[in-house]
């Protein structure tokens, strides 16, 4: 059985624009005259025999991406941080082509390390390239207060538990919520809050009690 990978890329959407900076690509040949069962992505090995290395440094900050690729056979390929040894991304299909993703810094040095495991294929290609990640600008999304009513201690629980954003205002009948304008109508009740609330439904649009949140 082949050794899982661990979880090294983990992509947040909201911080990352879909649209991507030029890559600057590094490619290398490596060969091997024979192959290994241990797993290429734990750890930095000695080039020889089954491991070959490549040196890489980013030019930028952003995703790194290694591919590799050979005409038969077996390969992984991992990408290691060349001062701490840190897994950066690595890829273990057992398939003739690999791909390898992690975040780095600008600077970064990269150990790129391939690892045949089986097949006949000696030889593959590396390709390396560093790609710029445009920050996502967040656009403002418009809020309004709104006032629920809660008649009861269960229903306060109900409008606890889906996590809204409070306002400055309750009292023993209701408590105000903070909610994005243009998601449901505020004239039908339950549109906004779920129907396991019970009781609790919206009231009226209330004037907002904290500052830099209007009513539209």
């Amino acid at each position: 059985m082949r050794p899982r990978l661990p979880h090294t890329l983990v992509l947040a959407a909201p911080l990352l624009a879909l649209a991507i900076g030029p890559a600057t690509a590094s490619t290398a040949a490596v060969s091997a005259t024979r192959a290994t069962t241990a797993a290429c992505h734990a750890g930095v090995r000695a080039p020889g025999g089954a491991v070959r290395t490549t040196n890489y440094t980013a030019p930028r900050t952003g995703l790194v991406r290694t591919t590799l690729s050979s005409t038969r056979g077996d390969w992984d390929v991992a990408v290691f941080d060349a001062d701490s040894g840190r897994l950066v991304g690595a890829g273990a299909a057992p398939a003739t082509s690999d791909l390898a993703e992690g975040f780095v810094a600008a600077g970064e040095r990269l150990v790129v390390q391939a690892c045949r495991r089986a097949g006949a294929a000696t030889r593959a290609q590396l390709r390396t390239q560093t790609i710029e990640l445009a920050p996502q600008a967040t656009a403002a999304v418009p809020e309004r207060v709104v006032r629920v009513t809660t008649p009861d201690r269960a229903a306060r629980r109900r409008l606890a538990a889906l996590g809204l954003d409070p306002a400055e205002r309750a009292d023993v009948g209701s408590v105000d919520v903070v909610l994005p304008v243009g998601a449901d109508r505020l004239s039908r009740p339950h549109q906004r809050i779920p129907r396991s609330m019970g009781h609790a439904e919206v009231q009226t649009a209330a004037p907002a009690t904290r500052p830099g949140v209007g009513v539209p």
